[in-house]
């Protein structure tokens, strides 16, 4: 900033026309950063139910291990996916011009509207079915068979979380060159 003689000496005056602060960015990106932890903490301890320990053998045990995923899922896991989606759309929303022209952005963008749809009617469609078999009617062979596919779509989601964590971290080039990019008014 340049010293300007205004009134009083040594006062500094704002004469670029920025504005003191740094805006909402920052708290936007803790509260990403919150939602994904929500989001991952909550798949890991998902996994580890899933993981740990033999099969529930009754009815009871395996409804009880159904709420509590559902649980998890409900509270934990979609809100945090879905508050991390509606945080990126706001912190994209002011640059979005150059996002949409780099190929990380557009791959995680790929990854997120492909798999996330995909992964959120296959888990929620197991988790129907475990319910169902311990509920209407107990079979501890379709229900072990249902827990399994859980656990392949968790691991997958937990996945599938890293990697976009990873894209929106690190924002590998993926073979693209700035340069050509942003350079020379060429798209």
């Amino acid at each position: 900033m340049m010293r300007v003689m205004s009134g009083e000496a040594g006062k500094y005056a704002n004469i670029h026309g920025r504005r003191g602060g740094r805006g909402v960015r920052p708290y936007l990106i803790v509260l990403k950063v919150t939602c994904v932890a929500g989001f991952l903490g909550g798949l890991m301890t998902v996994l580890a139910v899933l993981w740990s320990g033999p099969h529930p053998t009754s009815g009871d045990e395996w409804r009880e291990r159904a709420e509590f995923i559902g649980r998890a899922f409900r509270w934990v896991i979609v809100p945090g996916v879905t508050g991390a989606e509606i945080v990126g759309v706001l912190l994209a929303s002011s640059i979005w011009r150059v996002m949409i022209r780099m190929r990380w952005f557009i791959g995680k963008m790929a990854l997120v509207f492909v798999c996330m749809p995909s992964l959120h009617f296959f888990m929620s469609g197991r988790l129907a079915d475990l319910r169902v078999f311990a509920s209407v009617a107990p079979d501890p062979a379709r229900a072990a068979d249902v827990h399994g596919q859980l656990l392949v779509g968790t691991c997958f989601a937990l996945v599938l979380g890293i990697v976009l964590v990873i894209l929106g971290r690190i924002k590998p080039r993926l073979g693209q060159d700035y340069g050509r990019t942003f350079g020379s008014g060429k798209s």
